[in-house]
């Protein structure tokens, strides 16, 4: 049986995943009002910097304080992982379709179970295996329908979109290796600050202040930013400084999918066919089949 500090652990994972499953929902709208995919990373970096600064200036300014070594994985982590994850992802939405980048996406848990097996030592097990090939297929078919049609694949969008994959992945890694041992506040603070910066060149915030930003607008830059982006990290930081495994997180975070397609359902009125449906339930599937591995 899991120790209840692992629970809760992976508990935060699945609730992480929760409020990245809004990711679509406010973004959705954001494209709408005329802000392009760079622009809304770095609003969406912005904002989260923001919320959590104001929370430790409110609660503990002693949270402000790291070391040299973290502020350097902090740069490192919001360079190769957010900022390289943010242009890869849009570039590959770019050049194939929103479907395509969405699986090729969802390649993360196998970059996050390899990776594991190497920088970790998790075991290698089947039925960890066994859920991945699950989840792959669930993910597949909850993002196309289980239709090939809506794929769109050309060299360049195809390695753009395993390389958001990877650095997807890299995510969990890095937090894992360097960044539990600090405060989740903390780093993703930092992290937020950096990834902002590094995104300026590619986002130009300063041609979206200048032409003008509405208040509706500025309140969906805010909800982006706090609830899949500063809630959601902080959350998933805190589970990953229990003692779990990541490979195992890595196919709990492809629960951020299945929420995604509700919402979509719930708020534009999309079809969820029987593809779909089947989908979810593999998604599912994966995430219980994955915690029945006791090795």
């Amino acid at each position: 049986m899991l120790a209840s500090n692992q629970k809760k652990g992976y508990l935060m994972v699945a609730s992480a995943s929760v409020f990245w499953g809004t990711l679509g929902l406010f973004t959705t709208l954001i494209f709408s009002m005329g802000l392009a995919p760079s622009q809304t990373a770095f609003w969406r970096m912005f904002f989260g910097f923001l919320f959590l600064f104001l929370y430790i200036l409110s609660k503990n300014k002693g949270l402000y304080k790291i070391d040299a070594k973290g502020l350097v994985m902090c740069g490192i982590t919001g360079l190769f992982c957010h900022t390289v994850f943010n242009i890869f992802y849009m570039g590959s939405i770019q050049k194939t379709s929103i479907a395509t980048a969405a699986v090729l996406l969802y390649t993360a848990p196998a970059f996050v179970i390899l990776m594991s097996s190497i920088f970790f030592r998790e075991k290698l097990t089947s039925l960890k295996l066994a859920a991945l090939a699950v989840c792959l297929s669930g993910a597949f078919l909850t993002a196309t329908g289980g239709s090939l049609a809506s794929l769109s694949l050309n060299m360049s969008g195809v390695l753009m979109g395993l390389g958001a994959g990877f650095s997807y992945a890299m995510i969990t890694i890095m937090t894992k290796a360097f960044l539990c041992s600090y405060n989740p506040l903390t780093t993703n603070m930092y992290v937020f600050a950096f990834t902002s910066l590094f995104l300026i060149p590619v986002s130009n915030p300063v041609d979206v202040i200048s032409s003008g930003m509405s208040p509706k607008l500025i309140v969906l830059l805010a909800c982006l930013g706090l609830f899949p982006t500063a809630i959601a990290y902080a959350v998933y930081t805190a589970g990953l400084s229990k003692p779990i495994e990541s490979s195992r997180v890595g196919i709990i975070c492809t629960l951020e999918l299945v929420v995604s397609v509700f919402i979509s359902l719930m708020f534009f009125s999309e079809d969820l066919s029987p593809a779909k449906l089947a989908g979810i339930a593999l998604v599912m599937a994966s995430v219980l089949i994955v915690q029945l591995d006791r090795s």
